[in-house]
């Protein structure tokens, strides 16, 4: 009897175990949020977060994009077209560098009736989904009915007392004091019965997108580098103000991080961190800036972020005992330099490591997370 109590309680503790560490979905990190940005560029993926809906009553979805000179808006996205209106001193019509809100938890997402003059108080126990960052300070998601749609747009909610809702109306911006706002509620009861999507997009999408960082690494954290200890570093990517989205080396733990353009710039806000179910997609390739151009031709460069209104690329090299990841201009055909940081300033290399995006590499068979296991998932 006391032989079969111990074998009860060692199943029971081993179920436990494999409960927190091997649960292949639905998993984030115990300080993250399950929700995350996709590359968009038409296509719907499978796990898009539902907008509003258009004059017709289809779904849109929401997006964010990078308005040069002025920051990250969020959008309304129609199915299908690949530009979007983001309004911040006056409209922008925009077709690149655009995201889409995805999660593996769409039933935690709803909207709340709020007010410009009452939003920090009404939304002081929620936790609101960020949407972008203007003028260097992040905005929230929100949506109203105008003109026969539910249109989303950014919450201006710096603003205490002021916090207006912002949407582009035909040819100019416009705002409203009372709107519906984006709350991301871990309360909900989770979805029992799901379809095993894990791995799987829209099959025009790549299966990568980015959280938000704020120091804990999620467990689907792409791997980056490592550091002069021979710790694994991530890939990150940060939105420096009048600049651009900048590809950043992020350290376990550590909540900032320097990105280099036009000098350097050490940050603490708006950074993302790449994430995929599907990493053993990822692989780096040697290159070089004269012909990073030929050599990639037939190999999907994953996108790093912006500058001067060009795609980024990310890369890497080894520089005083760590792997650096870093930018490559990939946009500069004959001298696709890396550019990263070093001490004091920003320096150059003409021969890298390229991270490539390889669909075609098979899937994992086991779905264990053997990489960070002292970092505890938790199911949502």
């Amino acid at each position: 009897m006391k032989h079969d109590q111990m074998f009860r309680s060692y199943e029971y503790l081993s179920t436990l175990l494999l409960l927190l560490f091997v649960w292949p979905s639905g998993v984030v990190s115990k300080f993250s949020y399950d929700y995350y940005w996709r590359d968009y560029t038409g296509n719907i993926p499978y796990d898009a977060v539902d907008g509003g809906w258009d004059v017709n009553n289809e779904t849109t979805y929401i997006g964010q994009v990078f308005v040069k000179d002025h920051g990250i808006i969020p959008v309304t996205i129609y199915p299908g077209v690949t530009e979007v209106t983001a309004n911040i001193k006056g409209l922008h019509t925009l077709h690149s560098y655009i995201k889409i809100l995805c999660s593996s938890s769409k039933q935690n997402f709803e909207w709340y009736s709020a007010t410009a003059k009452d939003l920090h108080l009404q939304m002081i126990n929620k936790h609101l989904v960020q949407g972008g960052v203007d003028n260097d300070l992040i905005t929230n998601i929100g949506r109203i009915l105008y003109q026969g749609e539910v249109k989303v747009a950014k919450v201006c909610g710096f603003d205490v007392g002021n916090a207006k809702l912002y949407f582009p109306a035909e040819t100019e911006e416009k705002d409203a004091d009372s709107y519906e706002v984006l709350v991301y509620n871990t309360n909900n009861p989770p979805i029992t019965v799901r379809m095993n999507v894990d791995g799987v997009v829209s099959k025009f999408s790549y299966d990568y997108y980015w959280r938000d960082y704020t120091g804990n690494i999620p467990y689907d954290a792409v791997d980056g580098g490592w550091d002069v200890n021979n710790e694994t570093t991530y890939i990150g990517q940060v939105f420096v103000k009048d600049h651009g989205i900048i590809p950043v080396t992020i350290y376990p733990g550590i909540t900032e991080v320097t990105a280099n353009i036009k000098g350097l710039h050490t940050l603490h806000s708006y950074i993302k961190i790449l994430c995929s179910s599907s990493k053993q997609n990822f692989e780096w390739y040697s290159a070089t800036s004269k012909d990073l151009h030929l050599q990639m031709i037939n190999k999907h460069l994953v996108r790093g972020g912006v500058e001067y209104d060009l795609i980024t690329n990310i890369g890497r090299i080894l520089y005083q005992g760590e792997v650096k990841v870093a930018k490559v201009c990939g946009f500069a055909v004959g001298n696709a330099k890396l550019y990263f940081p070093a001490e004091t300033e920003e320096k150059g290399a003409d021969s890298y490591e390229v991270l490539v995006y390889n669909a075609n590499n098979p899937p994992n068979t086991n779905n264990t997370n053997t990489t960070n296991m002292n970092m505890i998932p938790i199911y949502q």
